[in-house]
């Protein structure tokens, strides 16, 4: 990893590496990419790859979170080729009312189901802008790609740590995977592009996404207009990590704006230090209730629950605790990183005493006081769970976060015909993070500009030249 694109992730700790801050070596990182990669990316003939969910009773469909967290896997192995076919199957299917992706495509990666498919979900796009500033700033210090590099593995030739890892195994056993004819590339063109993309997604989030009263992040963009408002948020939506990030690169504090509200938010959900709660799926933050009727009818008890949604705060929490404990204010209380570690502490302490688990593992999800929903069967010990905890473990230095990340590694769905996908595209994100490449990005030295390259309705001119 360039020393000139990041700063280092170890949380300012004197003691050993945390696993947030290169506890992994990135030869393990790409073996368990490697895994992941064949089983769940599917690649097609127009020079796009997506993520897609091979389980029959989701009719393998692809969620544009799949294809976001795809984006922010390939950017932290480097595998840079693979990153503009999933970046390029995303920019393709953003819907035409917001710019936004829209979150459910068929398993051709075509058309949209139905009418609430056209909208997009906030945290996906806002993972994809996250990706395409992570992807720009590892990339600039290496050498530009020839033109014709269109290759998954950003022409193959061995010029990125990804291929050098590779080569240095003898294990690179897949072809190269040609961008059909006809198809540009222009990867490595403009490095630019990358950042220009993703201001203009933080800015059709911020117009269409956030509430206007409270800086509160909503579901997607189907929920913020004064005609469909829902007071009904996702409390593993707020990506507190990125948006000193995104404040940064738009010379603008209104995502920080954001960032102090979904903190408020999750204070209001988390209980205290004495009487620490988990966070629910979904939150009304008007009724300042658990849950969310009108948003999430079919979500398990209402969303009330620490189950498939919220699992992901603590990796939200920890990217925080990890990127800004290097700020030298973590010992200031009331400073966003100090906020960042009470919670995540709150959450994780709830976790590693939950009886449901045990600990070094989670159970299939928790009453918010931590009590198991489901106590035995297949999936006691459930994956998506565990690494999303491991990251939390980790990042607050705790002494079994090498166990944590042990169990992380010692667990996957090697069976045939098994699929996990959420579980094992998260596993593989928590990696990212245990080998300390989900790392914080360093602008070039001029400052990040964002300049538009267009408008962003209509018939997306910006497109020319994705």
């Amino acid at each position: 990893m360039p020393a000139a694109c990041f700063r280092g992730c170890s949380g300012g700790r004197a003691s050993a590496p945390s696993i947030g801050g290169g506890g992994l070596p990135f030869e393990v990182l790409v073996r368990e990419y490697d895994y992941w990669r064949a089983r769940y990316v599917v690649d097609f003939d127009d020079g796009t790859s997506a993520v897609r969910r091979f389980w029959p009773l989701n009719s393998n469909d692809i969620v544009s979170e799949g294809v976001a967290y795809g984006m922010l896997i390939a950017a932290c192995v480097e595998d840079f080729g693979t990153f503009h076919r999933l970046w390029r199957f995303a920019f393709k299917h953003q819907n035409t009312k917001s710019g936004l992706m829209r979150w459910h495509i068929n398993i051709d990666g075509e058309e949209v189901y139905d009418d609430e498919g056209e909208g997009a979900a906030t945290d996906a796009d806002l993972d994809i802008a996250f990706a395409l500033i992570l992807c720009a700033a590892k990339r600039r210090s290496l050498p530009p790609l020839a033109p014709d590099s269109a290759t998954h593995g950003g022409g193959g030739g061995g010029d990125d740590p990804y291929h050098a890892c590779l080569n240095a195994r003898h294990s690179d056993t897949r072809a190269p995977l040609k961008v059909s004819e006809g198809v540009p590339n222009y990867f490595g063109r403009d490095l630019s592009n990358y950042v220009g993309r993703a201001c203009e997604i933080l800015d059709a989030v911020y117009s269409c996404c956030v509430d206007a009263d409270t800086h509160i992040l909503t579901p997607g963009d189907m929920w913020s207009s004064q005609d469909h408002r829902t007071s009904c948020c996702n409390p593993s939506y707020m990506a507190v990590a990125y948006f000193a990030v995104f404040a940064q690169i738009e010379e603008s504090d209104r995502w920080l704006r954001v960032r102090d509200a979904s903190l408020a938010l999750l204070e209001s959900v988390c209980g205290t230090d004495e009487t620490p709660l988990l966070p629910p799926d979904w939150y009304d933050f008007e009724q300042r209730r658990p849950g969310a009727d009108e948003v999430a009818r079919w979500a398990t008890r209402g969303g009330t629950v620490y189950w498939f949604d919220a699992l992901r705060v603590p990796w939200r929490l920890a990217a925080g605790v990890e990127w800004g404990a290097e700020g030298g204010d973590a010992d200031d209380a009331s400073s966003p990183v100090a906020r960042m570690r009470a919670l995540l502490a709150r959450v994780i302490s709830v976790l590693v005493n939950a009886p449901g688990g045990s600990r070094q593992s989670c159970g299939v999800g928790y009453e918010r006081s931590g009590a198991a929903l489901i106590v035995s069967g297949r999936y006691h010990r459930d994956l998506a769970f565990t690494s999303m905890a491991a990251t939390g473990v980790g990042a607050l230095g705790l002494l079994e976060a090498a166990q944590w990340r042990d169990a992380v590694l010692r667990t996957r769905h090697d069976a045939p015909g098994l699929s996990n996908y959420y579980g094992e595209t998260l596993r593989v994100v928590a990696l990212c993070f245990m080998s300390g490449r989900f790392g914080l990005p360093d602008g070039p030295a001029g400052g990040w500009a964002c300049v538009s390259e267009g408008p962003r309705g209509g018939g997306h001119p910006a497109r020319q030249g994705s």
